[in-house]
């Protein structure tokens, strides 16, 4: 594991707060905080999709697990930011750090990214309903002239199994997959027979073993090792309901895309919650 001996710059934008800080290594790190928020969900749910991502053979960015102590400096301006990282004390989540122009458009992921990435892609990402990923932040940047993916964490079945709870579907749900930057309608029932088989040879004890016990204790009032099997089991049980996912793709065909002003509104709410998060308001 890797200790972060400086933190020098927060990046407030979305619904999150990732700090950018220096490894001892001497390698700039993208930092996602667990003490920021609820973001402990959304490592966990990031540390489990992107892994099943890699075992698919999807271009994922390589994950590390760095530490953050009292003898790590927070030289960033905001004091909230800085509460924050005493907040993570311990164990949390980074990439290597790529600047900002690293960054694609969509109209180059969906020239450069190979067809059946596109596809595994958005099958993926449907079947645990992340409902992130859109053209505008579709999470995909280019390194050494690959397209690299990441940004799992809003894949609300993950949550859900954290919660002790059944994710229902809803509208909003069906329209925010509908805008999905490699959203297609062109998906044969051989390659979702070709994802289902390969997705239920991924190690899912294997994942979930290797996520930091702090985080499951803090989302978890289960015992460690039954909070872990039991989300084993949960995670087993979703790749293998193919027929389930099939109906539910039917579903995602049939719903009408959200209207400029839908979008504008829920805009509007991200920011809003992310404000408050930061006490900006």
């Amino acid at each position: 594991m890797i200790f972060i001996e400086e933190i020098h710059t927060a990046i407030k934008t979305g619904s999150s707060v990732p700090v950018i800080g220096l490894g001892e290594d001497n390698e700039q790190k993208f930092i996602k905080l667990f003490g920021s928020g609820d973001s402990v969900y959304s490592l966990i749910t990031e540390f489990i999709i992107s892994s099943i991502a890699e075992a698919l053979c999807l271009p994922v960015l390589s994950k590390q697990l760095v530490l953050i102590d009292e003898n790590t400096t927070p030289n960033v301006l905001y004091e909230e930011v800085r509460d924050m990282i005493r907040k993570s004390f311990g164990i949390n989540l980074a990439y290597t750090y790529y600047e900002q122009n690293n960054s694609v458009s969509i109209q180059e992921v969906l020239r450069d990214l190979p067809l059946i990435h596109k596809q595994r892609l958005f099958l993926l990402d449907v079947l645990f309903r992340n409902i992130d990923r859109t053209s505008h932040n579709h999470g995909i940047i280019r390194v050494n002239n690959s397209l690299c993916i990441s940004d799992f964490g809003v894949s609300l079945i993950i949550r859900s199994m954290m919660n002790g709870k059944i994710h229902n579907d809803g509208i909003v749900t069906n329209q925010l997959l509908k805008e999905h930057c490699t959203y297609t309608e062109d998906i044969t029932e051989q390659t979702i027979q070709d994802f289902f088989e390969c997705i239920q040879k991924v190690h899912f004890h294997t994942i979930v073993h290797n996520i930091p016990e702090m985080w499951i204790r803090i989302c978890s009032s289960l015992e460690l090792v039954k909070a872990k099997n039991v989300l084993v089991e949960l995670l087993m049980k979703v790749a293998s309901d193919k027929n389930a996912f099939t109906d539910f793709l039917s579903v995602i065909y049939t719903t009408e895309r959200m209207d400029e002003q839908e979008q504008r509104e829920k805009k509007a709410k991200n920011r809003k919650k992310f404000e408050e998060m930061m006490g900006l308001k």
